[in-house]
């Protein structure tokens, strides 16, 4: 089709870019303790087996793209004990997003580590069911952004000699391609502080902060100030990455007695990052059978209010997104799917087919008398 490639182009920079002051935003999960690197350093090995591994895929606007937004992730994490009562919770994570017809890339790996101090602990046979700690944590990590300059089209190089135009890739695009670097690399630093406790079995709260970008690092891929077809130049070569701000929270709400069956999963998570703000709430019922630890069904419902543009300089909270989740944990699994259908005025272009996103991760390995209760997510 020959819009595609013109929408796909604008869809890329109205997502990363603000031409006045130019800076970029973060790919974002709707299963945000799935990827808990893509959350707070202080997430990794808050769990109660000492070893887990996750896989994330999302996969959005494809029924708008010829090419979709994709994003991959993997995590692995160890939680080991420290002393008489902590733990350290290590983490590597590794992400690859690409976007839109230019294939623009965002890739990062990384390292999280945490210490996590206990607080509180209850006594007798079931103390380790009531405790608390407090975690903080840090990432250090490098990224690269990337772009396929040559898949890029412009405006100059749509032919309209015969009045129905036609892209014409032989055609001068008049953009100075000089300017121009096809990736950067750079480091990157995030610190996280969370706090949960464990209140008897199916019984949890916790709540965190987490700043990602703490060093703001320079993600241009221009050399020079690129300049109109007039020659005026229009931005400045370097666009800082906005550091993000995180608050989550949330727990688990036992229904009924103690070998009820049922439970509830609220939870919140904020993300400010420079213009964007974005706000997720929900909750999801659990099903887990008293006599069987190693099944449970989660169905959840959330909503994600985002900023609506509204004119050129101003903009409200609307609604974005309702998001429906599934979840299955069999044995040492756990997997996740979930689904993002648009409320926003993009509804009108999509039909409300938004997101899908799948996630799974595997549990493994034993504390032993160090075991300890963590909250669900």
């Amino acid at each position: 089709m020959k819009l595609i490639r013109p929408i796909s182009a604008l869809l890329l920079l109205a997502f990363f870019c603000n031409l006045q002051e130019a800076k970029a935003q973060d790919p974002r999960y709707s299963q945000y303790y799935s990827a808990p690197a893509r959350l707070s350093p202080a997430l990794a090995g808050v769990m109660e087996s000492q070893y887990r591994l996750g896989i994330n895929y999302r996969s959005q606007w494809s029924s708008v793209l010829d090419k979709p937004y994709n994003t991959a992730s993997f995590t692995a994490e160890g939680k080991f004990a420290v002393g008489k009562e902590d733990f350290v919770g290590v983490g590597f994570n590794a992400m690859r997003d690409v976007a839109g017809a230019s294939s623009y890339s965002i890739t990062d790996i990384g390292l999280d580590v945490n210490y996590q101090k206990l607080l509180t602990q209850g006594r007798g046979r079931l103390g380790k069911e009531r405790s608390s700690y407090l975690i903080a944590g840090g990432h250090l990590g490098l990224g690269q952004r990337a772009i396929d300059w040559d898949q890029n089209t412009y405006s100059t190089q749509y032919d309209n000699e015969y009045g129905n135009g036609y892209y014409n890739p032989n055609i001068n695009s008049g953009e100075n391609m000089l300017a121009v670097r096809d990736s950067r690399i750079y480091a990157d630093l995030h610190v996280g502080l969370m706090w949960y406790g464990t209140f008897g079995k199916r019984q949890s709260a916790y709540g965190g902060i987490s700043i990602f970008h703490l060093n703001q690092p320079d993600i241009s891929l221009f050399d020079r100030s690129p300049v109109d077809t007039s020659g005026n130049t229009f931005a400045g070569p370097t666009e800082k990455l906005y550091s993000r701000f995180n608050i989550h929270a949330g727990g688990e709400v036992r229904l009924g007695g103690r070998r009820s069956a049922m439970s509830l999963l609220p939870g919140a998570v904020v993300m400010i990052q420079g213009p964007s703000t974005e706000i997720s709430t929900g909750v999801s019922l659990r099903y887990q059978a008293p006599k069987y630890d190693d099944f449970a069904f989660r169905f959840g419902l959330w909503n994600r209010l985002a900023n609506q543009y509204v004119t050129d300089n101003s903009s409200s909270l609307g609604v974005d997104a309702i998001i429906f989740i599934v979840g299955l944990d069999v044995n040492q699994f756990q997997f996740g799917f979930s689904y993002d259908a648009t409320m926003s005025t993009l509804a009108t272009v999509n039909n409300s087919r938004g997101g899908m996103e799948v996630s799974l991760i595997y549990n493994f390995g034993d504390n032993g008398r160090r075991r300890t209760g963590c909250p669900t997510f």
